[in-house]
């Protein structure tokens, strides 16, 4: 049984696939089809790709396949360091096999030495050698044609002016004489390149960028990952074979194989399939097969760990058990499905699977299919014996790992998140897995993306901690408002950043939070009690409890909160978000500006004037409504000695605010402030979504475009700015408190304990807490879990453990200092990470 598992992860394949074409007399193997993780063919006019897609494979190939790999040579680790060399080790096999003549010999090896036109080089030289007003028309249309791949081809012009001078470029001949063996091509004239055998072997990976080598299509290697390796199917039919041969090969060590490749990679793999004429289509579905399958990740791990060629055998048939076939007469072949959004994970293929019908029954009832045709050696469909294992997979996944469906369920893999069964065992693990990166979370903000994230999470913090101090001014009667919020920012801010194991969670005013400080104050108000030193004690048992939490390893449950938990938790927080951005766009109806208009050439009408009047609310309401909008009241004494407010003196555009009421026919409401901040509200958000999308689009160079995306905020924001102040409407601004000091003047910086609080003030503190702990650490850890999402690819883990323990200490912090409490809040942490983000230059196509 061959284990998968059992070693560390094979690396990337890019499989190229050649087929022998035949130009008069000169024999070539061209490029007609590329995989990385999807397939890609040469279109029909051989400029230019296809969209990658789907490989659709006919299941009769598959079984030939099989049948080539069951009777053909399968070299496993071959020491060959050259193409030459290689190609004498595959002679060399075929004859031992007696599938070659020594007469045929040769002739094979004249064909296996042909030089390799990829598809970069058919697009740039096609229509360079003709004139005439036809030809620039043609070039004209090609250049049109491929518009998408104007970089790659700007890059590969550089490296053909560089050397001009050097290369001997002969015509192809005319395009419509060139034919491959069973068809014409419609490729423009080619390019009679210089052969390159292989490379020098002081020529390694690294080797010289000055190396003609190195000059190849460098545009498309920046989208291979790091550390990839190349597999080459190369099928073709001739006329002097009767019968097809078949060679598998894996070196031993990755080689560079001179012009093998469109990029310059090394090789690994080689598969090789030459038949007798008029087999090209059937020939070139095997090598589609073929190829398909070394994308595949569970057969390409399978490649590389092979030791026989059972092993390939049982990968091929894990791949058969795996596959989906659609029957011809209800799909099109020729239809091309577009990639995935997201590819499910393949490790539950890998598990050992019981097969429902036996290996022997299946043979029998297959035992009847095709075995080929005897004249031509064309592999056919498998009898029994190469059938073998079809009913079951005989691959098994090593070290007993979960599947794909429990990893999926909740976060049991996380490490951070094991119970270690001592005491403080979970916190020791996340200081020791932070402490080595603890200087490169300074090194690395060092960056542009960096100050384009910083620029942008100053505004997305600065608007919600102002919003919730006013909320939390109403709730509290200024006990806490935005001067408090502020300094809990920068307090908590600053200290849970530096000393966190996740300093990419962003922590701020979170709605549990205030509804937990306003349930808190309406105690305090029934019991008389007085809510600071309340509130300090509520901290303390809140700060203790997690502490306990800390030292038990009570974050390990959060291994039990499911994908859907945090979905429902990310979603939730986000609606409210959106509601509160169009509730806060909804109230600035009752702050528009009124005037007393009279229409031109019309009386006054007398005692109509617009004014306002009083509804007779209360003064204290008044007041507080007055200060919370920094206005100025002249209070008067009415003939009982109570004091009120003499409502004319109100500007008319503050009636309604201070619950007054307007009276006269000539009141005109201007609706000029709401308009300006819809459109506001509205642009900033489109302006920002399409600067964010910029990255993938395809104007400007690569870096002018991640720039614009890294500052799509922030350049969104400027140009709103710029148009509210230009167009010179009052819109609502957003009050900065400009003193530092506490807002309510019965209050300092530091809360007495007790105050005129009774001892049993302190135990009953204990309910209260139980609850802040349970929001606290439900707010906190699920937003931590999303940060901490596989799919973020974050490279020095998380500390959940030490999160908490720094969390502990700013409660009692803020609680001291009358500060309201700050948690990880899920919407600015998720922007924070998105901002954050770096897309790797080596994206596979699709």
């Amino acid at each position: 049984m061959f284990l998968l598992g059992e070693q560390s992860e094979a690396p990337a394949v890019f499989t190229e696939m050649g087929e022998l074409w035949r130009s008069g007399d000169v024999e070539e193997w061209r490029e007609t089809a590329r995989w990385v993780k999807f397939e890609e063919d040469v279109e029909e006019g051989g400029n230019r790709w296809s969209k990658p897609h789907v490989a659709t494979l006919s299941l009769h190939a598959l079984f030939q396949l099989r049948s080539c790999l069951l009777h053909g040579i399968i070299l496993i680790d071959s020491e060959a360091e050259s193409m030459p060399e290689l190609i004498e080790h595959i002679l060399d096999e075929f004859v031992a096999k007696n599938d070659l003549q020594e007469s045929e010999k040769m002739a094979v090896r004249y064909v296996l030495s042909r030089r390799h036109t990829h598809q970069y080089e058919q697009a740039r030289h096609s229509g360079g050698s003709s004139n005439g007003a036809s030809s620039s028309q043609g070039s004209f249309l090609n250049a049109v044609r491929s518009i998408s791949d104007i970089g790659r081809s700007f890059s590969h012009g550089k490296n053909l002016h560089q050397k001009g001078q050097e290369e001997n470029l002969q015509g192809g001949g005319d395009s419509t004489t060139q034919s491959p063996i069973t068809k014409k091509p419609q490729f423009g004239p080619q390019l009679d390149l210089p052969k390159v055998g292989s490379l020098p072997k002081d020529i390694q990976k690294e080797g010289s960028q000055n190396s003609e080598f190195f000059g190849r299509n460098t545009h498309f290697m920046k989208k291979l990952p790091p550390g990839v390796e190349a597999s080459n199917v190369l099928v073709g039919e001739v006329e002097f074979l009767s019968h097809h041969i078949t060679a598998f090969v894996r070196l031993k060590k990755a080689q560079l194989l001179g012009d093998l490749t469109e990029v310059p990679v090394p090789t690994r793999f080689l598969f090789l399939l030459l038949g007798p004429s008029g087999h090209a289509a059937q020939f070139k579905e095997i090598g589609r097969a073929i190829a398909t399958l070394m994308s595949d990740e569970i057969f390409h791990e399978v490649a590389y760990k092979a030791k026989q060629r059972s092993d390939l055998l049982d990968g091929v048939d894990e791949f058969l058990d795996a596959v989906t076939v659609l029957p011809p007469g209800e799909w099109d072949p020729s239809i091309r499905i577009e990639p995935p959004s997201t590819i499910p994970n393949q490790q539950s293929r890998i598990q050992q699977k019981p097969s429902a019908i036996s290996d022997k029954f299946v043979c029998n009832k297959l035992s009847g299919a095709s075995t080929g045709d005897p004249t031509t050696g064309l592999p056919g469909g498998s009898n029994g014996k190469d059938l073998g294992g079809i009913g079951g997979s005989k691959l098994a996944l090593a070290n007993g790992k979960k599947s794909s469906l429990e990893e999926e369920d909740g976060h049991g893999q996380d490490p951070g998140l094991r119970r270690t069964g001592k005491l403080f065992g979970g916190l020791m693990l996340d200081i020791r897995r932070k402490a080595p990166h603890y200087l490169s979370d300074f090194t690395d903000a060092l960056n542009l993306q960096c100050i384009a994230t910083t620029c942008f999470m100053y505004f997305a913090l600065l608007a919600p901690i102002v919003t919730f101090g006013g909320l939390l001014e109403e709730a509290t009667h200024q006990r806490m408002a935005a001067m408090e919020n502020l300094a809990s920012g920068a307090i908590c801010g600053i200290i849970y950043h530096l000393f966190s194991g996740q300093p990419l969670t962003i922590i701020g005013s979170t709605g549990p939070v205030l509804v937990f400080e306003t349930i808190a104050f309406d105690i305090c108000n029934s019991l008389s009690i007085d809510y600071l030193s309340f509130r300090f004690w509520i901290h303390v048992w809140t700060a203790l409890i997690i502490f306990i939490m800390v030292a038990t390893d009570a974050s390990s449950l959060v291994s039990y909160i499911t994908r859907f938990t945090e979905e429902s938790f990310a979603m939730l927080i986000a609606v409210i978000f959106i509601y509160e951005a169009c509730m806060k766009l909804f109230m600035i109806k009752d702050q528009l500006d009124v005037i007393s208009y009279i229409p031109p050439n019309e009386p006054i009408p007398v005692g109509e004037e617009c004014h306002c009047i009083s509804t007779g609310a209360p003064f204290t309401k008044v007041q507080a409504l007055a200060a919370k909008r920094h206005f100025t009241l002249l209070p008067t004494n009415n003939s009982s000695g109570q004091m009120e407010i003499d409502y004319s003196l109100i500007p008319l555009g503050k009636c309604k605010q201070l619950l007054g009421q307007l009276e006269g026919s000539t009141c005109y409401i201007l609706h000029d402030k709401l308009l300006m901040s819809i459109v506001l509200m509205i642009g900033t958000f489109f302006m920002a979504i399409t600067l964010k999308r910029m990255r993938n689009s395809r104007y400007f160079p690569t870096k002018v475009r991640q720039i614009l995306c890294d500052f799509a905020v922030m350049i969104a924001i400027i140009c709103m700015t710029l148009l509210d102040i230009f167009v010179g409407i009052n819109t609502p601004k957003l009050n900065v408190p400009s003193t530092f000091r506490p807002t309510w003047s019965g209050r300092g910086w530091f809360v007495p304990p007790f105050g005129s609080n009774p001892f049993w003030t302190i135990l009953f503190a204990i309910l209260p807490a139980l609850l802040a702990c349970v929001l606290i650490f439900m707010d906190q850890q699920i937003t931590t879990v999303i940060v901490n999402r596989r799919e973020n690819k974050l490279k020095k883990g998380c500390g959940y453990h030490l999160d908490l323990l720094v969390l502990s200490i700013l409660i009692i912090i803020v609680g001291a200092l009358g500060l309201p409490i700050y948690v990880a809040a899920t919407v600015l942490s998720m922007n924070h990470v998105n901002s954050l983000r770096v897309e790797s230059e080596s994206r596979a196509p699709g």
